[in-house]
């Protein structure tokens, strides 16, 4: 079906290729990751999208910011994937207490969101107020001066 497609119409080849080969990567079905890095969907067997992906930068900005994973592996694989299908994690006020709101809200609301249909895309989180604060670099930003 795609190369069909893509023989419609020469000046438009690229465009049409790029769209075959996004068709093809929502439907992914092998996956090679960290056990707490993989999203929901793909722990219940689910298809997936670049929507994962948003979910291990959810992982990894969580990472950056407090020192450690949001779903740490204690070697009980089982116990991970109910946490992680879930979205259980928090932001302890011990690690969490001098991180910006912001910062916490673009993880909890932007990133480590469990329905993938509700889970920003790139330019989503991108565009994240986390991201425009005053100029400045998120990160820099991310820790509160008190």
């Amino acid at each position: 079906s795609c190369f069909l497609r893509m023989l419609t119409s020469n000046s438009h080849r690229l465009i049409k290729q790029l769209s075959c080969k996004l068709s093809f990567r929502k439907r992914n079905a092998t996956h090679f990751a960290q056990p707490s890095f993989l999203a929901p969907e793909i722990l219940k067997g689910e298809p997936y999208d670049t929507a994962a992906d948003m979910w291990s930068v959810g992982v990894i900005v969580y990472i950056l910011l407090a020192g450690f994973a949001p779903f740490e592996n204690q070697g009980n694989f089982d116990a991970l994937s109910k946490r992680i299908k879930k979205g259980e994690y928090e932001f302890s006020k011990k690690y969490w207490g001098k991180i910006s709101k912001t910062a916490q809200n673009f993880i909890s609301e932007k990133l480590l969101v469990v329905d993938p249909d509700k889970r920003a895309n790139a330019e989503a989180a991108l565009s994240d107020e986390w991201f425009s604060l005053s100029g400045t670099l998120a990160a820099a930003d991310a820790i509160s001066v008190n």
